[in-house]
């Protein structure tokens, strides 16, 4: 057994540590690290070290304004009612000519001679178009009774006109007789009163008239409002009559909304307002959520999954998952390639990087046993199991870039190095760690990344003849079990509380930038970093949210800045994640994630466009009053959003407004 010594050698050992223990250090009896161990011989490094990766010393940000839970609201929505009280004859709008339509989904309206198709929830509507049609039998005949009454009252007014023609001419006829002595007085008196009289008639008539040509444009105002048309640009979201329904004035029909402008509100501390301006530039981070794709896993058992990863075989990604019932299988979304069963559950696995040859798959037992499996020519049974075996379960390992050595570690702190050819144990790690170790990262540096349940995590210059702490990092909220560390060995995730990720430069210890949480968020059981996407080598982060069944994606840049959040991804049912891994090539690859309840779930990996996303929207309003609590205002800023419905963001969802500070 590996670190195995004689009892007795072992008891004199232990006296002798606690005599000097007690003389030299005051703090025994308290919940005490281990002293620094003696320097060692380190020999050469293990291999050829790879040149640290160099990020851009870009000028100071400052940290922006964040605004948590802010509500996508619909500026434009409107409940289109009718205007007129009838009988809803059709919900439609009216078919374009080439469109097609089932024969009960269109509608022939009589009087206009034009087709309608159904309209559903879900269509898409322009700007004065159709939407419903009610029984206007009773409105085109009054119209229709309307321009009768007109030509009526045409007709007397003409006649009227006529008569008053015929009056001022016989008037005429009498002046000319009286002048010449020939008429009398009296005749041309009458005359001037029946043409007085006519005149009056023509403007009884002409009034009549009037009001007839009135009745007839109210008759068609109203004829018209028996055809219902959308005021906005948008989509119908409810339908709130059915055909043949009775309606009544200003009784809603329908909803429709437009999506395509979009507002949010949120509250800020009161301490920035003075820093926000309106007409500002925001941005917004979205919780945009994503279910898993549909699978298959080959896991029969509702145990818990302790342990995945990605290994590429053949030229193609593979996943390779652990059961606590110990069972490891090695598939795609395609079919399972092997099979193999532990005498206790796995706790953890290893795979080696792409083009490594051989290529192996390393799993850690909670028997103290880790074995070797060829990825490439998949057996029945491991290759190699180590030399020894730790006197606790494997928590941890992890192979060295060239596949030549792996690391594992236990539930007891100890660390091993084992040559990967033959299974010989090369040496033991100075026992540094308190607790389980319960995550190892080999860096292409000879650097081995260990994080314990001690709240400690060390960086590990690894020699040929032993290992010598080279940084540590202690008061870690220890929250987070698995510290992420990039494949280039630039850096790594450091837990500093339970709502705040730091992303550290290894090289250098430089702080590049944190993570925070919003609300009552908080980072749990692990955090990865992806492998570069696309040409822009950005990358992505993978954590807990704190709320089971959510893991977040979170965007990050090579040089100084601070990850927004991409998406979150939901896992089957909302059980919680107990492990994942990225494939090692970003390209058509993927995000693996086991659970609590036995299951494994895929996530396609961020694409470099979606990247490249950001949701800006401005300012449009800030609250001069106080809320109730004293402590923020109201802020409203609009958003115009994408067409893309990849994109497009939904009303009522929640995001976290960033506000820059320059």
């Amino acid at each position: 057994m590996i670190r195995q010594l004689p009892k007795v050698a072992m008891f004199g050992l232990l006296v002798v540590g606690i005599a000097c223990a007690s003389k030299d250090d005051p703090r025994i009896g308290g919940d005490v690290r281990s002293a620094p161990t003696a320097p060692v011989e380190m020999g050469d490094m293990l291999f050829v070290e790879t040149a640290w990766p160099r990020y851009t010393d870009e000028a100071a940000v400052l940290d922006p304004i964040r605004i948590p839970l802010c509500h996508l609201t619909v500026l434009d929505r409107v409940d289109i009612p009718s205007q007129e009280e009838g009988t809803l004859f059709w919900l439609g709008t009216e078919l374009k000519e080439g469109e097609a339509a089932e024969g009960r989904d269109v509608f022939f309206h009589k009087r206009t001679k034009k087709q309608f198709r159904r309209l559903r929830p879900g269509d898409k509507v322009e700007a004065d178009q159709i939407v419903a049609v009610l029984n206007d039998l009773k409105a085109s005949t009054e119209l229709a009774i309307a321009e009768a009454n007109i030509k009526g009252a045409e007709a007397e007014a003409s006649a009227a006109a006529r008569a008053i023609d015929s009056y001022e001419a016989i008037l005429k006829i009498e002046k000319e007789a009286e002048r010449k002595g020939a008429g009398h007085k009296e005749q041309r008196i009458s005359a001037e009163a029946n043409v007085a009289k006519s005149v009056q008639e023509k403007i009884g008539k002409d009034w009549t008239t009037d009001r007839t040509r009135h009745e007839k444009q109210r008759a068609e105002y109203k004829l018209d409002n028996h055809i219902i048309r959308a005021p906005i640009k948008g989509v119908v979201v409810q339908l709130l009559k059915q055909i043949g329904e009775g309606v009544k004035p200003s009784e809603p029909i329908l909803q429709i909304q437009n999506i395509s402008r979009l507002g949010v509100e949120g509250h800020l501390p009161v301490q920035y307002v003075r820093k926000v301006a309106l007409g500002a530039e925001v941005f917004l981070e979205p919780a945009i959520l994503e279910s898993p794709l549909p699978i298959r896993p080959p896991h029969t058992s509702s145990k818990p999954i302790a342990a995945v990863a990605v290994g590429v075989r053949g030229g193609k990604q593979v996943v390779v998952s652990a059961s606590e019932d110990g069972t490891v299988h090695v598939w795609d979304r395609f079919g399972v390639y092997a099979t193999w069963k532990h005498t206790g559950a796995v706790r953890s696995l290893a795979v080696t990087r792409s083009g490594v040859k051989p290529g192996l798959i390393l799993t850690g037992c909670d028997d103290g046993k880790a074995r070797l499996y060829s990825l490439d020519e998949l057996g029945n049974s491991a290759t190699v199991t180590l030399a020894g075996h730790h006197e606790g379960g494997v928590q941890a390992a992890a192979f060295s870039p060239d596949g030549k050595t792996c690391v594992t570690a236990d539930d007891r702190g100890d660390i091993y190095l084992s040559d990967t050819l033959s299974g010989k144990l090369l040496y033991g790690f100075p026992h540094e760690h308190n607790g389980s170790v319960s995550s190892l990262h080999f860096t292409p540096q000879c650097r081995v990344v260990s994080a314990g349940r001690d709240n400690v995590a060390y960086v590990w210059k690894v020699g040929v003849k032993s290992a010598e702490v080279e940084t540590s990092f202690d008061h870690r909220s220890g929250e987070v079990a698995n510290l992420g560390v990039s494949d280039d060995g630039g850096q790594m995730l450091l837990d500093l509380d339970k709502s705040r990720l730091q992303v550290v430069e290894l090289s250098n210890n430089r702080n590049l930038g944190t993570l925070q949480q919003t609300g009552d968020g908080k980072f749990t059981s692990f955090s990865l970093i992806s492998p570069t996407i696309g040409d822009s080598a950005s990358r992505v982060l993978l954590t807990t949210s704190g709320n089971d069944g959510v893991l977040q994606v979170w965007r990050w840049t090579a040089g100084p800045g601070r990850g927004s959040e991409l998406k979150k991804l939901v896992c089957t049912g909302y059980v919680a994640p107990t492990c994942a891994a990225f494939s090692p090539i970003a390209k058509d690859g993927f995000i693996v994630v086991g659970t609590r309840k036995g299951e494994v779930h895929l996530w396609p990996m961020p694409v470099e466009q979606e990247l490249a996303q950001r949701y800006k929207a401005r300012i449009a309003h800030i609250d001069p009053n106080l809320e109730s609590s004293g402590k923020t205002v109201r802020i409203n800023a609009e958003f115009d959003n994408p067409d893309d419905p990849l994109l497009r963001l939904r009303p009522g969802t929640t995001a976290t407004m960033v506000i820059p500070q320059r």
